[in-house]
């Protein structure tokens, strides 16, 4: 008999404070629990955060009301986080979060284990990192935030792209991908042209040039035809 999967719950409640589910510590938690079950999973982790902000929006979104956002989070522990528009929409009681709670069953979350790890990709070099990705996160963040992107801020996007280290699991004081991988691949674009900003290690600052803009659109299209390498 093949073991059934626990189930998996998800409150809102813990979405409104900073250090909800650290880390995604809500999906590595039913990742343990399962694999002790006996339920023979592929090891996602260190993307349990980005699979989290899957299930989040997919399942427990619905169960609010209009007026009510899921938004990544760069500056607390916690991946997601919600917002209320509250120009429009009162702020949701105590009440009204810890109602809105689901339990998704344990077969539903191994379809998106599934799926989340066939996106994983191991960077060992700066070369792994595709040109696209990068030059899209940081496109992405300039346009979200009006301003530069930080490294930080592009590591976590390129992270939830399903890039990681070479790392073993279980070591979750370990970066999902070292900083000096996303500051070398940042060199590398600089020195093409494609990106602005400091690569010396600091916050980064990162925003793109005409060229990139350009280079971005062609790999976007397929007509990107250089044959050198990032």
């Amino acid at each position: 008999m093949i073991p059934i999967p626990p189930s998996l719950r998800l409150a809102a409640d813990d979405l409104f404070r900073p250090d909800g589910f650290e880390r995604g510590d809500a999906v590595f938690n039913w990742l343990c629990t399962a694999q002790q079950l006996g339920c023979h999973l592929p090891p996602v982790w260190p993307n349990d955060s980005a699979l989290l902000v899957d299930l989040v929006r997919i399942f427990l979104m619905p169960v609010f009301r209009p007026g009510v956002t899921v938004r990544h989070s760069t500056f607390h522990r916690n991946p997601v986080q919600m917002d209320n528009f509250v120009d429009t929409h009162p702020k949701l009681t105590a009440d009204q979060r810890q109602r809105c709670v689901v339990h998704l069953p344990g077969e539903i979350v191994r379809t998106h284990v599934y799926a989340a790890a066939r996106r994983e990709k191991l960077v060992l070099h700066a070369r792994d990192i595709p040109d696209l990705v990068f030059l899209q996160a940081i496109r992405d963040i300039n346009e979200r935030d009006g301003t530069w992107a930080t490294v930080d801020q592009v590591r976590e996007v390129l992270t939830r792209a399903g890039l990681h280290g070479d790392r073993q699991r279980g070591n979750r004081g370990q970066e999902p991908l070292p900083r000096k991988l996303v500051l070398a691949k940042a060199r590398r674009l600089e020195h093409r042209g494609w990106i602005d900003g400091c690569t010396c290690g600091c916050y980064g600052g990162f925003t793109l040039t005409d060229a990139g803009r350009e280079s971005w659109r062609e790999l976007r299209l397929g007509t990107w035809t250089s044959s050198s390498k990032a």
